[in-house]
């Protein structure tokens, strides 16, 4: 399978241009350390060349794992699965930024709130909309989206 119509044919281009140009660099070092008399300058071209092979070993495997997932769908699925089914887990766990996550996942805006009755009615995010409708078999309005 070819990674071009996943990762685009230009960035193929430059990742195997840039494995190309190290490879080069390394060939260049291996070159230099070769001629090289002093022991000191050879370990420095050795260093350089283990160096240079880290680099091509990490661009060669950007190379191959551009286009697969680093998550099944499963594992990507489940976690807002989770969290519309039962917020009020993640809410009680009493982390203070999972709770700041809660807020901005389940309301659109700021939390209102009046002295005189407490707080104000939200405006729920469109995932908690849509369950609302389901849960009152009632069906969504038109291609806006809106419920």
């Amino acid at each position: 399978m070819s990674l071009e119509p996943l990762f685009g044919s230009v960035g193929i281009r430059i990742l195997r241009k840039r494995v190309s140009e190290v490879e080069k660099s390394i060939a260049d070092v291996v070159d230099r350390a070769a001629n090289a008399g002093n022991p000191r300058v050879i370990a420095s071209y050795e260093n350089r060349i283990a160096e240079l092979e880290r680099q091509k070993f990490v661009l060669e495997e950007r190379a191959r794992n551009s286009g697969k997932p680093r998550m099944s769908f499963g594992q990507v699925f489940e976690l807002p699965v989770r969290f519309l089914s039962n917020p009020c887990k993640i809410w009680n766990s009493g982390q203070l930024e999972l709770q700041k996550l809660v807020l901005k996942l389940a309301f659109a805006e700021h939390l209102s709130y009046c002295r005189e009755t407490g707080f104000r009615t939200p405006k729920k995010t469109i995932p908690f909309n849509v369950l609302g409708v389901i849960s009152e078999g009632g069906e969504m309005d038109g291609a806006a989206g809106e419920i």
